[in-house]
């Protein structure tokens, strides 16, 4: 039972919904051949060695994150779940697209998103929630709404019913906010406010942990895409391994120049280009590139 009270009515409330979800997954597989395919198709595409080798990254990074955490004088093993759920449900998602991103914008915005009054409702929120029962109900009918509006929203001739879903879905939550502040109000003598602002920066100070990691899968892959374009150039794996070191020199830990090597040059490369052409390449990308961020 002392397990269960480190959790909130809306995360256990969360928790037994999706027990239900995978239970009815679990006996549709077990029923339908073609769904048990599917399923498999799904495990099949997770088993894939670079999704393998980014967990692995990500689950060792996050493991030594919260030895280092472990060590602060502040730190209480019962933050451990708030870790852990924003590793599964926010560290994992800002990682991966982090892949898929080649500008440095889109770190600058996940600082900058960290820094919103929203942040501090999302946890006040998370925090004060209804009694069991009536979170039980909430997720569902709040999910229901939301997947409502979306599928709405994707169809202009359902402009009317968009509107409806997100005046509807406006109430909701104004009415989550206010019972939160509520809650608040009501047991502010019984709050540890210590504890509560440690809870409440966890979030924050993770998403600045992780910063790094997301920016080098970006490097990575970056990387990765642009030595895969240079291979079906050169085919000589000696030449392409001088390339490639040259341009790591050049690039260095820029997402930025990657990309626009990526983009300017590696189509200048070609089967049976030599020293004196590399070399002519690269400077000809350092002077382009310091020029573009000059007239920036």
């Amino acid at each position: 039972m002392e397990f269960i009270k480190l959790f909130s009515n809306r995360e256990i409330s969360f928790a037994v919904w999706n027990i239900i979800f995978i239970l009815w997954i679990i006996l549709m597989t077990i029923k339908s051949i073609e769904i048990r395919k599917s399923v498999f198709k799904v495990f099949k595409a997770i088993l894939n060695k670079h999704i393998i080798f980014f967990m692995i990254v990500t689950v060792s990074y996050a493991a030594v994150s919260v030895w280092f955490l472990s060590s602060l004088s502040i730190w209480n093993w019962m933050y451990l779940k708030d870790v852990v759920l924003w590793f599964l449900f926010i560290g994992i998602p800002m990682t991966a697209n982090a892949a898929s991103e080649r500008n440095i914008q889109y770190f600058v915005q996940l600082v900058k998103e960290n820094m919103k009054i929203a942040i501090f409702i999302e946890f006040l929120v998370g925090t004060f929630t209804f009694n069991l029962y009536v979170e039980l109900l909430l997720v569902p009918i709040s999910t229901l709404i939301f997947l409502l509006y979306t599928v709405s929203s994707l169809d202009k001739s359902y402009k009317s019913v968009e509107k409806f879903f997100s005046v509807v879905l406006s109430i909701l939550g104004w009415t989550i906010i206010f019972f939160a502040i509520r809650n608040m109000v009501i047991q502010f003598s019984d709050l540890n406010i210590p504890e509560l602002f440690v809870t409440f920066s966890i979030p924050i100070t993770m998403t600045f942990i992780f910063l790094p990691l997301s920016y080098l899968f970006s490097l990575y892959s970056g990387y990765e895409q642009l030595f895969l374009q240079l291979k079906f150039r050169i085919r000589d794996r000696r030449n392409r391994k001088l390339i490639a070191l040259k341009i790591i020199r050049v690039c260095n830990f820029s997402i930025s120049k990657v990309e626009f090597f990526r983009r300017n040059y590696i189509g200048k490369f070609y089967l049976f280009v030599d020293k004196n052409e590399i070399n002519n390449i690269i400077t000809s990308f350092k002077n382009q590139y310091s020029e573009e961020r000059k007239n920036k």
